[in-house]
């Protein structure tokens, strides 16, 4: 199954960023055991992606873990996430480059659009799976609007989203939702608390999957 796949039968794609990987191999273990073997490695900077390396060397830990990259802005950016290891790329913005670059290596890309026109242009380049970013300016109303004027787009909102609003998007026929913050708790992560995350990761699978 391609990352793709994976984040649309998931119903959601959970999101990082790579300083909040304190201990990524008990992550790991939490999200595999819970049935999510998908995960956004976040790169906000060029000096964290001198370290997307680590991507390739902990998919050789965990082969079974579809890793990506995600905050990436530039054809660069993407070469660089893809020669570390990344297994599939994510772009907070409209850059078809990003494209060229996913292609040329068999790499899957999804590119965002946040206005109407932006998605339409998206939509174009045939890519599989396209993001709203940030979903905090995307009311749900004229999300609504534009999946009724492009009913085979497959659309995932991303940014500043709780299980609530998750659940809202879903039910209108969102194919998937980015989340961090809501499974992931900053204070969690701090203090290294697995179970407790695990629980989160958990309860955010079980309500995704009973609608």
């Amino acid at each position: 199954m391609s990352p793709i796949e994976t984040i649309l039968n998931l119903k959601f794609l959970p999101i990082i960023d790579l300083d909040s990987l304190k201990n990524p191999f008990a992550l790991f273990d939490v999200m595999l055991n819970q049935g999510v073997p998908v995960l956004q490695v976040n790169f906000r900077s060029k000096n964290h992606l001198e370290s997307a390396s680590l991507l390739g060397e902990w998919s050789l830990r965990y082969p079974e873990l579809q890793l990506g990259a995600g905050f990436l802005y530039s054809s660069e950016d993407a070469e660089l996430a893809i020669r570390g290891g990344a297994k599939f790329i994510v772009s907070s913005v409209m850059a078809k480059e990003i494209l060229t670059v996913s292609s040329l290596y068999q790499i899957p890309a999804i590119i965002s659009g946040l206005t109407p026109t932006e998605i339409y242009q998206a939509q174009t380049t045939g890519t599989e799976l396209i993001q709203l970013f940030p979903a905090s300016q995307a009311p749900l109303r004229s999300v609504s609007s534009l999946l009724e004027h492009m009913p085979n787009i497959k659309l995932m909102l991303t940014g500043g989203l709780t299980l609530y609003t998750s659940l809202q998007l879903l039910r209108i026929g969102i194919a998937a939702v980015g989340v961090k913050g809501s499974i992931f708790q900053k204070e969690l992560l701090e203090t290294q608390n697995y179970r407790a995350i695990a629980d989160s990761i958990k309860n955010f699978y079980e309500r995704i999957h009973s609608l």
